[in-house]
């Protein structure tokens, strides 16, 4: 028997949110502590590359369900799944399906969403981040960090 799912908003429709914001998944989000991204009025898991807004705190069974997401650059950690083994101390870039890697030293253009408090070991694995407003950092060969 599968238990119904007590819906709880974290704000009101109107005004300004501090911290959190309730939205509508743009389609199910099966697991918790991953990066999302507007769609339209709803938020889904980010593509590697994307704008991220903030981190979903919860799931969602379908399109529609209402989600928390805790928004970055709030002045809050974050927990957010890592895609890859991540130390502590180092700069975390988003990923597919939401999740974290450290910063590449590969040239390319990545975008920061903030800095590990914590470490993971392996995949899955949940990371406390500081978080920020995302920005875009640009890896050159000739760069040093």
């Amino acid at each position: 028997m599968k238990k119904e799912k007590e819906i709880i908003f974290a704000n009101v429709a109107e005004g300004t949110h501090e911290g959190n914001i309730t939205f509508l998944a743009a389609a199910p989000i099966e697991t918790a502590h991953v990066l999302v991204a507007l769609q339209g009025n709803a938020v889904h898991p980010t593509a590697a590359g994307e704008l991220p807004i903030g981190v979903v705190t919860d799931e969602a069974d379908a399109a529609e369900d209402p989600v928390n997401v805790q928004l970055l650059g709030g002045g809050a950690t974050a927990l957010i799944g890592a895609a890859d083994p991540i130390s502590a101390g180092t700069f975390v870039v988003g990923t597919a399906n939401g999740k974290i890697i450290p910063l590449p030293s590969a040239p390319g253009t990545y975008r920061v969403v903030g800095i590990a408090l914590s470490s993971a070991t392996m995949a899955g694995e949940v990371v406390e981040v500081l978080t920020g407003l995302p920005y875009n950092i640009v890896i050159t060969s000739n760069s040093t960090l």
